[in-house]
């Protein structure tokens, strides 16, 4: 199954109306349906943090990844090169502790315990504690 995730999904509205990004121009300039960049399923998560959503700009339906699985998804296939501070400028804390219990998920490379460091240090940090 198909699903948009990655910096598309961090610039569809999210349910409770906000936006995560603000580069909606830069990845939806000339929107055409059969251009929106559909992940595969990461396999790690399954379908962890996606639902089925109509998307008012696109006046179409699709699966979509909610703001934590798109950062885990960007991270999982190291696109990590834009997402400095991403946690802190994105995300409530509900949804940082929401991407940190999935980036334990993947934690199977350096660059995500790397990521896990430096852009969620007090989960980290805590986690490592308790462990």
């Amino acid at each position: 199954m198909q699903y948009i995730s990655g910096w598309q999904a961090l610039n569809i509205q999210s349910e409770s109306g906000h936006i995560a990004d603000w580069h909606c121009n830069v990845y939806f300039k000339d929107f055409k349906p059969t251009e929106v960049y559909e992940y595969d399923e990461n396999s790690p998560l399954k379908m962890l943090g996606i639902k089925k959503r109509f998307i008012p700009f696109m006046q179409e339906t699709h699966y979509v990844a909610n703001y934590a699985r798109a950062i885990a998804d960007l991270v999982y296939l190291d696109r990590v090169a834009q997402l400095r501070y991403c946690a802190r400028d994105f995300l409530n804390d509900d949804e940082k502790q929401e991407l940190f219990n999935y980036l334990k998920i993947i934690n199977k490379t350096k660059n995500v315990e790397n990521f896990m460091k430096t852009e969620l240090a007090l989960f980290y940090l805590k986690d490592k504690n308790n462990a």
